[in-house]
């Protein structure tokens, strides 16, 4: 509220594009985050309180002028996750209002006479350099074509905004993630998500524990493969 009693203060000030790009992350289980932390309240207040207050106090001041608005959630808020539960469920509410009120802010441009206000939907995955606590420890930011740079990830964005589209993945392995996730079994997305936030010696322990199974599936894969 003080941001937006700030800026309306100011003359002469035209809001003509709103990016929601500020968040925080965490990769913590969650009952080993420690309660006395601002990590979760931080994520509850950039991921929804303040994507949803500057919606909603700017969209009716940006009809009568072509405006964008841009909201960065992730690839992980169409899945449920694992170690990353609070900051996927935050995402998981971004990626829901945008796509929501897509619809509503058109019949609003349309009940208007005009179709000035549009909206995108960025879902980036794991990126680098950002402000994603015990991510250096994570398999998923040592991955090839799933991680990118921030850079990577804005420029695609930014292209995204200038062509006008309402949905972007920077990525084509991110894009290839998100359509498996949501075909497989929700067992099968919560161990992918759980391996992939862990750290690699976590992932080494466990693999240890289960290596006569891991042996097995393999000695099957590759029987499958001969046969083919």
């Amino acid at each position: 509220e003080n941001l937006i009693n700030r800026i309306d203060t100011l003359k002469n000030v035209n809001i003509d594009i709103i990016i929601n790009n500020a968040g925080r992350g965490c990769t913590k289980p969650f009952f080993q985050t420690s309660t006395s932390g601002m990590a979760y309240e931080q994520m509850i207040a950039l991921h929804i309180r303040v994507p949803t207050l500057l919606i909603r106090h700017y969209v009716p001041k940006m009809l009568d002028r072509p405006s964008r608005i841009v909201n960065i959630s992730s690839e992980i808020s169409y899945m449920s996750s694992p170690r990353a539960a609070m900051y996927a469920s935050t995402k998981a509410f971004l990626t829901q209002l945008t796509t929501s009120l897509d619809y509503e802010i058109e019949q609003f441009n349309d009940s208007n006479s005009k179709n000035n206000v549009s909206l995108l939907l960025a879902t980036p995955g794991p990126t680098l350099n950002t402000e994603f606590d015990h991510h250096d420890d994570s398999v998923v930011f040592r991955l090839p074509f799933v991680t990118l740079t921030a850079e990577q990830v804005a420029s695609q964005i930014v292209d995204a905004c200038l062509r006008g589209d309402r949905f972007c993945t920077p990525g084509w392995a991110n894009q290839l993630t998100i359509w498996l996730m949501t075909k497989v079994p929700l067992n099968f997305t919560h161990l992918v998500c759980w391996l992939l936030w862990a750290s690699w010696s976590e992932v080494k322990q466990w693999l240890y524990e289960r290596r006569h199974l891991v042996i097995v599936c393999f000695n099957l894969i590759f029987f499958l493969f001969v046969l083919t």
